[in-house]
């Protein structure tokens, strides 16, 4: 190219600047410009960034090492006290266990339930010290199954103590006597003070089983001195860690180890907060595990891991701040840092010097640039460097500036060529626009009355996707779906269609999709048939591109061919089998056609048969006169089945029936006392004139007996404990009387009238009980029950507060009455009874729990003032809703 030079195998020269901050202000000159960011940007990612990524992905790694070391050495350190806890509850649970059942252990307990001399006493003692300085138990008890304690080794104040007994049943001793007796298995208690032994304690109990039969509980309390050497233990916890035992004490968590020393249980030192705090402990006591980093219960943040230990439940919290907890990670944080600041530095001092080598050369070619960008007519081309690099970049600048002004100077030319054939192009625009105006409204227009032809068509029309996604709806089609067009759009069968036939039309899908000529479906759509059309759409350029479904209901047309075929054969088989059925129903089916009168008009064979009577006695007789004749004892049953009797006269009579009646009637005659549910219908002549009546009788005597005996308590023929279970929430729910009593008694020291006179004698006082209850205490606004044992229960509809109290006071004078002997009866000579009465003046919004638990706690009184009298407790009327 003239006015060029080309240099060829040019060495690489570096002539810096004759000073350090000659450069470094040539560089910030040089930096305004864009290309010097670009090219500063770029030095820093391939320089910098591969080395920053390391560091990070090194410190990640560290990191990340370091915190699943923490975490490693937590679970150790706190997992090496729950496992010392378990072992240690385990231990004396299984130790326990093997006392219960060594027969040596046998004859010991043996030997605790009767008087012993001094010697065996003392070898007995002997024994038990051995095994609890063996096993480490603290003391022993011995337990019947009433609850008493029989015998304990260090002879505290709980010997001879009742767990029954109000002052004993929040006590561990008592909680885990009730749960091994009731679940025949060891239980085991928390941690709490036990006043006898003026210390914290557990209990652990095991049933004593001798030939297969309970015979009492033993209960160790075990020692605590080894729990508290493990729980002080502070042995591997670190300089700041440390380890926190709690358990839930009402709304707040107890400090375990505290509560084990000599405080008061109210000192604050016993508590650790809240029991819904979000502290370690708080959720370690909620019997949740994790570790993570959290506040304590003084607001320090810490790294804590936390765990359940479900035996005694009690939550463990090992933890320690966070800034002894990562303090060797932040220290490789700030050696980071500071690494990254000498890169930084080191990087922008090496880029000063590259711009020693680079800013003289760019400064031709940004020249070259200018000159270019004020286009002129004739291009001076721009000297060409020393440097081979930049001497090749110069050369090619050079030869492609030439082009581009030759470029240009053709896009001159033609521009004024252009500028004459603007008016024509703008013309034949506005033609085009007016064209494509037209067509795309006769187009809207054509596609809205295909649109209205559509949705008035007595057709459904649905368009799909070839991937099953509907695109159109008409209006009959949304009409059967039920569903908006914008609420379907975009939905496949299934999510339309019941499962089972989405499936049928994918497979009919499938059909059409292999064939190239439409297909006929018949197919259930909501309960409604459907003759579908299916055919492809296929777009300009011929490729498959939607599914089209055209159907016409033809329900009814299908249902009418079912009919018609139905009919033909039902025609053909209605003579036949009339005669059988009305065979049938003459020998198995009791029936009775009355007229309006009530006189029997037909009878069939099988109501004879069933009550026993011959049709010549009750053809042309009245119905009441047969079946009403003889009456029965129970003055109860006797009203209510004339009151059946005379509804079902009453709706015979009323002649204006259009309905059907339906009601149990007891047939009572000479020689049968029968229980009928009676079904009568109205009949009608071809005047739609009520004629007479047609009734249906089946037999429920046995049914009747059946359910007698299942709500009748054997022994007392009173009702039982599952009737009253039945029909308590039918008398709460009873709106007629509002004021409901409730009666609990049983007898007083049955147990030892049992022991001293036999279980016959007690079910022969049971049962004179039941009788005196059902001949001198029941009438119809009274219920009597036994509810299982010597316990028995009334319930009083509509009595007062002081007729309820009359009642009971009469029926424990009653019961003295009977002088049955009771010679261990220490209220009364005799048999005897104790009295809970609960009076609700208002029983509505009172739930049955309730009642029946305020009415035991009156019973409980009752017993607790010396038995034999009538404990009365009335409740307050409810706010209504």
């Amino acid at each position: 190219m003239a006015g060029t030079r080309i240099a060829k195998n040019v060495k690489l020269k570096l002539t810096p600047p004759s000073g350090f901050w000659m450069r470094a202000t040539e560089y910030l000159r040089f930096s305004k410009s864009r290309l010097a960011l670009q090219l500063s940007v770029w030095f820093m990612l391939v320089s910098m960034l591969p080395i920053l990524l390391v560091m990070w992905l090194s410190h990640m790694n560290v990191e990340k090492i370091l915190t699943r070391e923490v975490q490693t050495s937590f679970e150790n350190r706190l997992n090496q006290r729950l496992i010392q806890v378990s072992d240690l509850v385990q231990q004396n649970r299984k130790s326990l266990q093997l006392l219960a059942r060594d027969p040596a252990f046998f004859r010991l307990f043996d030997q605790a339930q009767k008087p012993l001399s001094g010697s065996e006493q003392q070898q007995t003692l002997n024994y038990l010290e051995q095994y609890m300085q063996l096993s480490h138990f603290y003391d022993l008890f011995f337990v019947d199954l009433s609850g008493k304690v029989q015998f304990t080794v260090q002879k505290e104040a709980d010997l001879y103590a009742d767990l029954n007994a109000a002052q004993w049943k929040d006590t561990g001793l008592s909680q885990v006597f009730n749960s091994s007796r009731t679940l025949l298995d060891t239980s085991v208690s928390d941690f709490n003070y036990y006043p006898p032994s003026a210390r914290s304690a557990a209990f652990i109990a095991t049933p004593i089983i001798l030939q297969d039969r309970l015979k009492g509980i033993l209960i160790g309390q075990i020692e605590d001195t080894q729990l508290k050497n493990i729980l002080s233990n502070s042995e591997g916890l670190g300089e700041q860690g440390q380890l926190k035992v709690g358990k839930r004490q009402g709304d707040k968590i107890q400090n375990v180890l505290a509560s084990m020393s000599d405080e008061p249980l109210s000192h604050p030192s016993n508590f650790w907060g809240a029991y819904q705090a979000q502290t370690p402990l708080a959720k370690a006591v909620r019997a949740e595990d994790g570790q993570g980093v959290l506040r304590n219960e003084q607001g320090q943040e810490v790294y804590a891991i936390w765990r359940y230990q479900p035996d005694l439940r009690w939550g463990f919290v090992y933890e320690m701040p966070t800034h002894q907890v990562f303090k060797n990670l932040n220290e490789l944080s700030s050696w980071a840092l500071q690494i990254f600041g000498f890169i930084l530095l080191f990087s922008g001092i090496l880029a000063l010097f590259l711009y020693g080598y680079l800013s003289e050369n760019f400064k031709l070619l940004l020249q070259g640039i200018h000159r270019l960008q004020q286009k002129r007519k004739n291009f001076d081309p721009i000297p060409v460097p020393d440097v081979y690099e930049f001497a090749t970049l110069a050369e090619a600048f050079n030869e492609m500036a030439s082009h581009l002004q030759s470029s240009l100077n053709e896009l001159s030319a033609n521009s004024e060529s252009l500028a004459k054939n603007k008016d024509e192009l703008e013309k034949l625009s506005n033609n085009l626009e007016q064209m494509v105006s037209l067509r795309t409204h006769d187009l809207l227009a054509s596609k809205y009355e295909i649109r209205n032809i559509l949705d008035n068509a007595p057709m459904v029309v649905m368009v799909k996707d070839i991937q099953g996604h509907y695109k159109m709806f008409n209006a009959q089609a949304l009409s059967l779906i039920g569903r908006t067009a914008e609420d379907m759009l975009g939905q496949d069968d299934l999510d339309i269609f019941p499962p089972v036939n989405a499936h049928i039309i994918r497979s009919h899908d499938r059909l059409v999709m292999a064939s190239d000529q439409p297909l006929q479906f018949e197919e259930e759509l909501f309960e409604r048939k459907y003759l579908m059309a299916r055919f492809k759409l296929r777009n300009l350029q011929g490729e498959d591109e939607a599914i089209c479904s055209i159907g016409i209901d033809i329900t009814q047309q299908v249902q009418i061919s079912a009919d018609l075929v139905k009919t033909t054969q039902m025609q053909k088989q209605v003579t036949s089998r009339l005669n059988q059925a009305l065979d049938m129903v003459n020998q198995f089916v009791a029936t009775l056609k009355l007229d309006l009168h009530m006189n029997v008009l037909e009878v069939s064979d099988a109501f004879c048969q069933i009550t026993r009577v011959k049709t010549p006695d009750l053809v042309g007789r009245n119905l009441l006169q047969v079946g009403l004749q003889q009456p029965i004892t129970d003055v109860l049953q006797q009203l209510m089945a004339e009151h059946a009797w005379h509804k079902f006269a009453g709706y015979i009579n009323s002649k204006t029936q259009p309905t059907s009646f339906e009601e149990e009637v007891l047939w009572q005659t000479s020689d049968t006392l029968q229980y009928f549910w009676v079904t009568a219908s109205p009949v009608f002549n071809e005047k739609n004139e009520l004629v007479a009546y047609q009734s249906f009788w089946r037999e429920t005597t046995q049914e009747k007996q059946i359910y007698q005996l299942s709500i009748t308590d054997e022994l007392t023929h009173l009702y039982n404990r599952r009737y009253y279970n039945q029909t308590i929430e039918q008398r709460l729910a009873n709106t007629d009387d509002r004021a409901l009593s409730m009666i609990i008694f049983d007898v007083d020291y049955f147990k030892r009238f049992n022991d001293l006179y036999g279980h016959l004698a007690g079910d022969q006082a049971l049962q004179s009980l039941g009788q005196l209850l059902l001949t001198q205490f029941s009438t119809a606004n009274v219920d009597a029950y036994r509810t299982g044992g010597e316990e028995f229960l009334c319930l009083l509809n509509g009595y007062t507060l002081a007729e309820s109290h009359q009642y009971a006071e009469a029926l424990r004078q009653a019961v003295l009455d009977l002088k049955i002997p009771h010679a261990q009866n220490e209220a009364a000579e005799v048999f005897s009874i104790s009295v809970g009465l609960l009076h609700l003046a208002d029983k509505r919004n009172y739930l049955s729990q309730e009642i029946y638990h305020l009415a035991d706690q009156a019973l409980y009184q009752a017993k607790a003032l010396g038995r034999n009298q009538v404990y009365l407790v009335e409740a307050a009327e409810k706010a209504h809703d």
